[in-house]
């Protein structure tokens, strides 16, 4: 089944977009470290390192970064600038080549320690998977308490 079918437009617009995030989340996510800041700062242009830094705190809150980094949540491109001491207008340029943002994504991927699976690993990878979830569907259920 695809996830089309399953999904209204709308609904799968909001799921490939921004949420809000909490404040835990904010501070968590986007909370750049001496190291994190000379990464993003590598870039050259402010529309480039604000767009770097969304996307690095990006990547591992949500696991993913939406194609529209632009319109990432208010607080977080505001929690940037002011830590960047980039103006918030900065990020509406950022992007605007979908191969800048790809590049950019692949860059902070590997800063951050994520790396791709080829083909080989992939399927080795789904294999081990569905033999796990054979092994779980005849594995005795216990009662949950409460």
């Amino acid at each position: 089944m695809a996830t089309r079918d399953v999904f209204s437009e709308d609904e799968l617009a909001q799921l490939r977009g921004f949420p809000e995030p909490a404040c835990a989340e904010l501070i968590r996510y986007f909370t750049l470290g001496p190291a994190d800041e000379a990464f993003v700062r590598k870039f050259r242009g402010q529309d480039n390192v604000l767009g770097v830094a969304v996307q690095l705190g990006t990547l591992p809150w949500l696991g993913f970064v939406p194609e529209d980094v632009a319109a990432a949540p208010a607080a977080v491109v505001a929690r940037l600038s002011q830590k960047l001491g980039i103006p918030v207008g900065a990020l509406r340029g950022y992007g605007a080549r979908e191969q800048t943002r790809t590049g950019h994504l692949r860059e902070v991927a590997g800063y951050l320690g994520w790396r791709t699976v080829d083909g080989p690993r992939w399927k080795a990878h789904r294999q081990r998977a569905r033999r796990r979830a054979a092994a779980a569907r005849y594995r005795p259920r216990g009662r949950c308490a409460g």
